[in-house]
């Protein structure tokens, strides 16, 4: 069985512009894997992993790297999906 080339992008965000140039190029790759709307917000941080492994462009501490990334992709999920994530079970 092949396998499937892994995600790439030349470079981290540096604007809203192209973060959410990233966000939809992962949703098309999500997209062509199959995978329904309410299933890729799953995914997303494999296709990260995949652009991003490896990669440093930034001094801050990890922690607060993933958490901006986890911010950022929380606000992007509302903004195109209509919904914080959160089913109010929590």
């Amino acid at each position: 069985m092949p396998t499937k080339p892994a995600f790439a992008w030349p470079m981290r965000p540096n604007s809203d512009a192209n973060f959410a140039a990233l966000m939809n190029a992962i949703d098309q790759a999500l997209l062509l894997e199959g995978l329904e709307p309410w299933q890729r917000p799953l995914h997303i941080g494999r296709k990260l992993w995949e652009a991003f492994a490896g990669l440093e462009t930034s001094f801050q501490p990890r922690s607060l790297q993933v958490n901006q990334v986890s911010m950022a992709l929380c606000s992007w999920q509302k903004h195109m999906l209509g919904t914080s994530g959160h089913t109010g079970n929590d």
